[in-house]
């Protein structure tokens, strides 16, 4: 029976090869934010034909940006595309919501909230999506990673991988000039005790008593933002939170690419984070018999 389940599998995945990828961006009335909700999705070659249930990647635009902005130029098609046809990763499906400059957390907006009460239950209910931590994983950049990163750690249950580009890391506080000073997501004025709760080294304290396996793919440029405190780099940050994860018993990798704060190390640096996301995270599957 496992072959015949595993030959259709694959009958079903070689049969969708011709079928094109499809992007496009929606909205839904979100009961939180008490409003419409806008974002992008991406569904994998076949998706339409399959009748197979995909893992999800939620993938977080940076500070300022919008639910195209991963999208903008081809970008996420082209690396999505061209890693499932290489067979580097299985067909999945990515969403990619708006989210301002909220950086992610409950503020004046509810965020953080309607991301995992609302979004989630939306796509669960609207796409066929693997309905468990090993079916959904995150990634994001800069802003973005900064989100990417809580939400793995506050909610562990829900996410089985997540890959960091160039993420707005700060193992203490922020730099004079991050617009985490300046928004007032984080009070205004800017508030240390809150931007302390809400940042990753307080949610490793509650996050590994659960012992979760939690893959994290970290990456950064060379050439980021040069801060006057050294250890505020991107390049700095990335491998001190390597380096906590490792030390905790974490799975984890860390690379840094030659470049910038921007896509010429977003792109390679997400593609080899999607190869090491799905060497965890769940396969393309049937649905389980009613």
């Amino acid at each position: 029976m496992r072959f015949l389940v595993t030959a259709l599998l694959v009958t079903l995945l070689a049969s969708s090869a011709q079928a094109a990828s499809s992007l496009f961006t929606t909205e839904f009335g979100s009961t939180t934010l008490g409003r419409a909700w806008r974002f992008s999705v991406y569904l994998p070659d076949g998706y339409e034909t399959s009748g197979l249930r995909y893992p999800v990647l939620y993938l977080l635009h940076g500070r300022g940006d919008s639910e195209t902005s991963w999208a903008t130029g081809g970008k996420i098609k082209s690396v999505l595309d061209a890693a499932i046809a290489s067979g580097e990763i299985p067909p999945t499906i990515a969403i990619m919501p708006a989210a301002g400059s909220s950086w992610y957390v409950d503020s004046t907006e509810k965020i953080e909230t309607a991301f995992i009460k609302d979004l989630i239950p939306r796509v669960d209910a609207s796409y066929r999506t693997i309905q468990a931590r090993n079916g959904r994983a995150l990634a994001g950049y800069s802003m973005g990673g900064y989100g990417a990163l809580r939400y793995a750690l506050a909610h562990p249950e829900l996410f089985g991988a997540a890959t960091l580009l160039s993420a707005a890391l700060y193992d203490a506080d922020p730099p004079e000039d991050s617009s985490a000073r300046e928004l007032p997501v984080f009070g205004a004025p800017f508030d240390l005790t809150r931007w302390s709760a809400l940042n990753y080294p307080k949610m490793l304290e509650s996050f590994l008593p659960k012992k979760l396996s939690l893959p994290i793919f970290i990456a950064a440029g060379d050439d980021e933002y040069i801060n006057t405190r050294y250890r505020d780099n991107a390049e700095v940050q990335a491998v001190e939170l390597y380096a906590r994860l490792r030390k905790a018993g974490q799975r984890a990798q860390v690379r840094i690419y030659n470049g910038g704060h921007d896509w010429t190390v977003w792109s390679p640096a997400f593609a080899e984070g999607l190869r090491y996301m799905f060497t965890y995270l769940a396969r393309p599957e049937l649905p389980a018999p009613k």
